[in-house]
């Protein structure tokens, strides 16, 4: 069971342990953050640190490594910080994809991919990597994470966030557009919203160039704003997507979720549309996570969809 003082603890060791990093090595809050983690996971304080400054690095280091703490323990206080930076770096808190939304795509990767199967899960625009790392504590299987962020310093947290959960994983600090030569099973990533109209293209460029980095049958489950199903769009939909993926299901997001706009979540399977799998597109509207009377039907609906669904699941 997930304690809330746990959280709560270990949260004060990273925020303390950022605060004096921040301080003594004039570096953002941020930065503090992977300071301390580092000194956490390496059980010792950064050089560089006078010795009062270091004794209290190795206190809060020592008084972290007597709690057994769990993933999503781990997880969640590392959240509060990280929100804590990106707030103090007036960076935008859509680095961090909302919990509940990562639970849900945890559920549709569960219902699509078999519990005994190893995974590679993989996300070209991974932010901090909240939202890989909820899937990931949420799932079985032997699991090996690959994130790519081009943003160094986000990438660094990233870094820090999958080591302190001792995940298998590799993170690449480089534009999305450039990575290639692996093969994973499941791609999963969160659009931001568009702040131009070549921005709103961007996700084709994301599907095309990361069709070579999926295994033949991998699956893509993508949070995408409503702005890339617009009708001028419907053709570029048709001719630059399905032609690489068979377009699996829409789920339209509640609006309650995101602090402007709306976003669904776009299903994918690689490969060309093979008529004989039924039923033929999961479409479903979430009015609400928190109200239960509201979610319960579009999730027997959703779950519906799954016991008559042949798509290959192996």
């Amino acid at each position: 069971m997930i304690k809330q003082e746990n959280i709560e603890q270990l949260f004060k060791v990273i925020d303390t342990g950022a605060s004096i990093y921040s301080i003594a090595k004039e570096v953002s809050y941020l930065d503090g953050i992977a300071l301390i983690c580092e000194g956490i996971l390496n059980q010792e304080a950064a050089l560089g640190l006078d010795f009062e400054k270091s004794q209290q690095i190795n206190r809060l280091i020592k008084e972290c490594s007597a709690i057994n703490y769990q993933k999503e323990e781990i997880r969640k206080a590392m959240q509060l910080a990280i929100l804590k930076g990106l707030k103090a770096s007036g960076r935008s808190n859509e680095q961090i994809t909302p919990d509940t939304l990562g639970i849900f795509i945890a559920y549709l990767v569960q219902k699509l991919i078999p519990e005994n199967r190893p995974l590679v899960l993989f996300d070209p625009l991974a932010g901090t990597g909240n939202l890989l790392v909820t899937v990931m504590n949420q799932l079985a299987q032997s699991l090996t994470a690959i994130l790519v962020e081009a943003d160094e310093q986000i990438a660094k947290i990233a870094r820090v966030f999958l080591a302190m959960l001792e995940y298998n994983d590799d993170i690449y600090c480089q534009d999305t557009l450039t990575f290639k030569h692996i093969e994973a099973d499941i791609m999963i990533t969160d659009f931001s919203f568009p702040k131009t109209t070549e921005e709103t293209m961007f996700p084709y460029q994301v599907f095309d160039h990361h069709k070579e980095n999926l295994r033949d049958d991998a699956l893509v489950i993508a949070v995408i704003p409503d702005a890339f199903f617009d009708p001028e769009h419907q053709e570029r939909f048709k001719k630059e997507l399905l032609g690489a993926y068979r377009a699996i299901g829409l789920i339209r997001l509640p609006q309650d979720l995101f602090s402007r706009r709306h976003k669904s979540i776009l299903i994918l399977k690689k490969g060309p549309n093979i008529r004989e799998e039924k039923p033929a597109f999961l479409m479903a509207d979430i009015p609400s996570f928190a109200d239960q009377d509201a979610f319960q039907p579009v999730l027997e609906k959703i779950n519906q969809w799954f016991r008559e669904s042949t798509l290959q699941k192996g």
